[in-house]
């Protein structure tokens, strides 16, 4: 057995990426073992699996065969594979200037669309760089797209710890009369004398966690919906995330804290807890849950936080 994996190991490393039938008649064994010694390559983090399929089976490849991944693009449906051409030529796109189907197409391709935290001076935003390309080359490409909009050249790019944040976009139209509109004091901007040393931009690009299917089920939610995601935080993979976002409205942008929950029953205490986490940041608060609320947790908003809003995911 331990050679028959060997021997698999081997066969992915002259011809992969493959599929586990090619691998079945190279190693002269059925499917079952095959997929099985695949499966513990994999495990052990020996191979490499890819997100798309020919048919119903992925790919397998070892490290270094990653342009011979591009054999995928005739398998992608229409607009994934429009999203695939894409950002192979532009090689670094910013998520807010995608069109929407483009947003949800670039997180259908993810072989090959990678995202990345842009963290520009406090404000973080979403970029997508082709698979192929360099950390280092994707901030050469990323700083001149940003400095025209800050008014001045970049001097420096430091890395800066952040939190795991997302740029993406959010959930159900909202009529401006359930949720009173809290005005927000926009500083002067004060242009500083042409002869001073201007403040280096602090720049900070980092990959993105995977925050499981419960994560891309909101994501793709708010995506759907138009509206712009300002900060995230992976509370729990798979159970809590936080956001605040921009819901646009025929009246501008308005400004929510979100909670999203994946729980079959949402209790006052979680509501009472979601709204005073917005209160915090003196936001009006939406709650996206799985399940449904509680009579009692209805009752509670009713008579103690008529405007906060809960929003089934479905």
């Amino acid at each position: 057995m331990q050679q028959l994996k060997q021997k698999t190991l081997e066969f992915v490393k002259e011809n992969g990426p493959v599929l586990p039938v090619q691998v079945s008649k190279a190693i002269n064994e059925n499917i079952i073992f095959a997929g099985a010694f695949l499966s513990e390559l994999l495990a052990s983090q020996m191979i490499k699996i890819t997100s798309a399929k020919v048919g119903a089976s992925p790919l397998y490849y070892v490290e270094g065969q990653e342009e011979r991944l591009e054999v995928l693009r005739n398998h992608l449906s229409e607009r994934p594979g429009l999203a695939f051409d894409f950002l192979k030529d532009k090689m670094i796109l910013r998520d807010k200037h995608c069109e929407p189907w483009q947003r949800v197409a670039l997180r259908e391709i993810k072989d090959f669309a990678i995202p990345l935290n842009v963290n520009i001076k406090g404000n973080v935003e979403l970029f997508w760089k082709w698979y192929l390309v360099s950390d280092e080359a994707a901030k050469e490409i990323i700083l001149p797209m940003i400095e025209a909009e800050l008014n001045g050249p970049v001097r420096e790019v430091e890395e800066v710890p952040i939190a795991e944040e997302v740029v993406a976009e959010v959930v159900e139209e909202v009529i401006a009369e359930e949720v009173p509109v809290i005005e927000e004091v926009i500083p002067e901007v004060v242009e500083e004398p042409v002869e001073e040393v201007q403040e280096s931009l602090d720049v900070s690009f980092k990959l993105l966690e995977n925050g499981g299917e419960f994560y891309d089920n909101v994501i793709k939610y708010f995506t759907e919906k138009n509206v712009s995601i300002v900060k995230q935080n992976i509370v729990t993979k798979n159970r809590e995330l936080n956001f605040i976002i921009h819901i646009p409205t025929s009246l501008g942008n308005l400004k929510y804290y979100v909670i999203a929950r994946n729980k079959k029953k949402l209790n006052d205490a979680d509501l009472s807890l979601a709204y005073h986490q917005g209160s915090d940041y003196k936001l009006p608060v939406i709650v996206i849950g799985t399940g449904e609320i509680t009579k009692k947790a209805q009752k509670y908003i009713e008579e103690n936080i008529k405007g906060l809003l809960f929003k089934k995911l479905k």
